[in-house]
Parts: C-alpha cells; sequence; structure tokens
C-alpha cells in the first residue's frame, strides 16, 4: 500500500476499516440479521440441511 501511495496513517486507516467491516459481518451472521448460504463439507451441509427441515415442520 506504500508502493501505492499511501501514507503510515493511510496503511492504518485501511487496516482498521478491513477489521471493523470483518467485525461487523460476523456479529451479523451470528445474530441472523444477514442471511447466508452456508458453506462447507458436504456432510455438515446435510446435516444443517437436516435440522433447517426439522425447524419448519
Amino acid at each position: 500500500m506504500r508502493r501505492a501511495g499511501l501514507s503510515e496513517a493511510g496503511v492504518v486507516d485501511v487496516i482498521a476499516c478491513a477489521s471493523y467491516r470483518t467485525y461487523a459481518n460476523r456479529l451479523n451472521y451470528a445474530f441472523g440479521t444477514v442471511e447466508r448460504e452456508p458453506e462447507g463439507p458436504p456432510e455438515l451441509l446435510e446435516a444443517l440441511s437436516e435440522i433447517r427441515t426439522g425447524r419448519e415442520e
């Protein structure tokens, strides 16, 4: 980033913004305010699907 012309403060700002965005996204996913498709091994996805189906009945 320094090669692109950012100052030390600019680099810190970029890191802080990226860190906050990651933190906020994880909170939103944890609280269920944002729906997203789960990722992972097929066995885990199948188990999650069965759990969701059980809740909907």
